[in-house]
């Protein structure tokens, strides 16, 4: 949603600049045109916004931003609403614990152990061997693949998006398709969860919320179209006179 608001706020700016062009803002001061009408149709953008958003998916958590206002529900029933402050590394030992547990659930399917070592090919054609440390969420809410180097501390994710096949050393390549399912339908958990700080008396408690105890998260969303479409317009009117400067050598 904040992507699409903000390519309506740029739209809606140049928009005001070839009014502003075509002389039909003459009611406004030359230099405020262009900041102005940005202003104006920031002030649209923010309108057109919800003043929440409410999140079912861990898709579309890419969506939140560090500093904003969360309110999480649980699915056994907890509620808990703080400041979300990013994606959290869980401690590696409870990761392995619920991992562990998922893979001996999980029997039907082929899931790779915590250090084992893996090929990845990848759609581009490359070959990875790696070390699987797991499955992880990138910061924009893609599910991957949590790698490293064999004999490195390094970690690196990588988007089932642009992996083509992983094979074990030993036997078939795994089944992406139901791995990612799993993944979504929350059983198969993520090494990362959700920061979130909350306020318990006079103090602030910061606690990580692993995702598949997660029901839904209610954010309130912090609108900002106006200083966009005001810097926006700024710009563009910045832009402007200096371009006529140049041309004609002022």
């Amino acid at each position: 949603m904040r992507k699409i608001t903000f390519q309506v706020s740029v739209l809606l700016s140049l928009a005001g600049i070839i009014l502003q062009m075509s002389g039909c803002t003459t009611l406004i001061s030359s230099p405020l045109k262009a900041p102005l009408i940005g202003l104006g149709t920031g002030v649209i953008v923010d309108v057109m916004e919800p003043l929440q958003t409410t999140i079912f998916n861990w898709s579309e958590i890419g969506n939140i931003r560090p500093g904003n206002k969360v309110s999480v529900k649980f699915k056994d029933g907890r509620l808990i609403e703080g400041i979300f402050t990013g994606f959290k590394p869980a401690p590696s030992e409870e990761y392995a614990k619920k991992y562990a547990v998922s893979r001996e659930q999980r029997k039907d399917t082929r899931l790779p152990g915590l250090g084992e070592k893996l090929t990845i090919l990848m759609t581009s054609g490359n070959r990875w061997e790696i070390e699987f440390l797991g499955f992880d969420l990138t910061e924009a809410g893609q599910a991957s693949v949590l790698t490293g180097s064999p004999g490195q501390g390094t970690a690196a994710k990588v988007p089932f998006a642009l992996i083509e096949e992983i094979r074990p050393k030993d036997g078939d390549a795994l089944n992406l398709g139901r791995i990612s399912g799993l993944l979504t339908a929350g059983q198969i958990p993520f090494s990362s969860g959700i920061g979130v700080a909350a306020k318990r008396g006079d103090e602030i408690s910061n606690a990580i919320f692993p995702l598949t105890e997660i029901k839904q998260i209610d954010v309130t969303n912090v609108k900002r179209g106006w200083l966009k479409g005001f810097l926006i317009g700024g710009a563009i009117e910045l832009f402007m006179i200096c371009g006529l400067g140049v041309l004609f050598g002022l």
